[in-house]
């Protein structure tokens, strides 16, 4: 387990009857809100937060315990370009590291949807994340996924107005395309809570995740920024590099830089990324995560071993095979199909 230091400030719970809430019930979530919105007000008391009468800004992400790694590369970036309070919203408690100051986390009780159908694993407890719409208190909020890092300062977003955010730039470059909900940038209130809330049973989300539930009720009243600000990761390949200039935020959607193992074939030619990612870990927490990685390998060994009954296959060799395997396969559906065709040939001839 990653030992970050000691807690730098207490962790608050939201009192809350249950530890999941559909979300599709508003009467249940409007307590919810309420009460989130009495911890952090306590918070701004007794932190003496946003004193003189300043405005309310504040840098928000939520993360299950799987993202931890990813919190602690968001708290370290973030920090290099802004000392703007942050409020952490987890599903448990999480550590931060002692040294990052100003960071306030608060349990929330999880956000689920029977009736969503998840298209990717990770979208599993997505939903909770929407409580960000819960903190009318502050005046505006700075929300980023925990996948994602900052490069360079942001903070020129809390001065400008609108619903701020970036096109999903991986479908489509085109600003008629849906947006992307790992950055947003807005005002939040009373009536835009319930706007989100309100109208999540009269819509379907696509994928079962949050972006799927706010593009249909938010589209038409967001205003697009520019792609600096929220660079998916992907784009960066499929751009050969040509958005590299002025990058503010980069942002890891699908395979994530702490995670060892490759999930598709474009992760190979992003590995320049991930060593970005890493380099805003400190010494400590760069050699623990590679003891993760060592023993993840282990275990992926083992799990080989098993499979194949007990006999271990170099990595090179079962590269090979399954290749081979691939091309057998391909070889045989070439061959079936040229079959078929000689035989509706035969047939079509044979009964002229």
């Amino acid at each position: 387990m990653l030992n970050s230091g000691q807690i730098n400030c207490p962790v608050r719970s939201v009192i809350a009857d249950k530890s999941r809430y559909n979300i599709r019930n508003t009467d249940e979530i409007d307590g919810v809100c309420h009460n989130l919105n009495s911890i952090v007000e306590e918070i701004i008391s007794t932190e003496g937060l946003f004193a003189g009468g300043s405005a309310r800004h504040a840098f928000l992400t939520f993360a299950t315990p799987e993202y931890q790694w990813g919190v602690i590369a968001w708290l370290r970036s973030l920090r290099r370009v802004s000392d703007k309070p942050v409020f952490l919203l987890v599903s448990r408690e999480m550590r931060v590291p002692a040294d990052i100051k100003g960071v306030y986390r608060i349990i929330v009780p999880a956000l689920y949807d029977d009736e969503a159908v998840f298209r990717r694993s990770e979208f599993q407890h997505v939903l909770s994340k929407l409580w960000i719409f819960a903190l009318s208190t502050l005046d505006r909020i700075f929300f980023a996924d925990a996948d994602c890092i900052f490069l360079k300062s942001c903070d020129e977003l809390f001065d400008r107005s609108g619903f701020l955010v970036c096109p999903d730039y991986v479908l489509s470059r085109k600003e008629d395309n849906n947006f992307n909900a790992g950055v947003m940038v807005f005002d939040p209130n009373e009536a835009l809570r319930r706007r989100v809330f309100g109208n999540i049973a009269a819509v379907s989300s696509e994928d079962g995740g949050d972006q799927g539930y706010l593009n249909p009720i938010l589209r038409d009243d967001v205003v697009f920024i520019d792609e600096k600000y929220n660079l998916l990761r992907h784009f960066h390949y499929f751009s050969n590099g040509s958005a590299n200039d002025g990058i503010r935020i980069v942002h890891f959607i699908v395979k994530k830089p702490w995670v060892l193992q490759y999930t598709e074939i474009t992760d190979a030619m992003l590995v320049d990324l991930d060593d970005t990612w890493t380099s805003f870990l400190s010494n400590d927490e760069r050699s623990q995560l590679i003891a993760e990685w060592r023993r993840s390998i282990f275990h992926i060994s083992e799990r080989r071993r098993f499979e194949t009954g007990g006999f271990p296959i170099p990595y090179d060799l079962e590269r090979r095979l399954r290749a081979r395997l691939r091309r057998l396969w391909i070889a045989a559906l070439i061959e079936t199909a040229a079959l078929l065709i000689l035989f509706g040939f035969v047939l079509s001839h044979f009964w002229r």
